[in-house]
Order: structure tokens, then sequence, then C-alpha cells
């Protein structure tokens, strides 16, 4: 997980999976040195990439075959990516343009 950049604090999961969830805030305010810590541009693309992998996913597995197993696998896969996403995203001081 990422830490603070001023106060060397670790931001904690739910923090971040929050500020992810919500794509118009893609700010973390500390709630002990109150800075503003912003998305990358690196993470905000990956992030993009995650949002648009699950719906196109599900369409591929709707086309391709509609069996029980493949379903849950895809259940599966989305939760952990879901689950797993704050570990791989990055912040900065300023914000930065995506492109």
């Amino acid at each position: 997980m990422p830490t603070w950049i001023r106060c060397d604090h670790k931001l904690s999961w739910f923090l971040v999976f929050k500020a992810l969830m919500i794509y118009k805030r893609n700010t973390i305010h500390c709630p002990h040195c109150h800075h503003v810590l912003y998305l990358t541009p690196k993470s905000k693309r990956m992030l993009v990439g995650f949002t648009a992998f699950i719906p196109l996913s599900f369409v591929l597995l709707y086309i391709l075959q509609r069996s029980m197993l493949s379903i849950t696998i895809w259940i599966v896969l989305v939760t952990l990516l879901l689950v797993f996403a704050p570990y791989f995203v990055a912040f900065t001081n300023a914000e930065e343009p995506m492109f």
C-alpha cells in the first residue's frame, strides 16, 4: 500500500478503495496531516483499463458460452480485480493530466 508523502502514514485499503470506486473523486485526504494526494496518470489509465475489462469480458463470456462454471470464474476474477486494485495504484502530490 502507498504511504503519505508528508507524514509517512500508510494508506488504508478502505480509503484507497473508496477513492477508486468514486471516479469523480480521485483525491485522498490524509486524516493526520490533511494533505491531498492525487492519482498518477499511470494509475488513472490502469483504472480505465480495469473498468473497461469488466463489461467487455462479460460480453465476451455471453457470446462464447454461458456455462455456470464460466460465470463463476468471471465473478471470482472480477472480485479479485476489485479487491486487489488498491495495491496497484500510486499517488503524487500534484494533479497531472491523464495523457
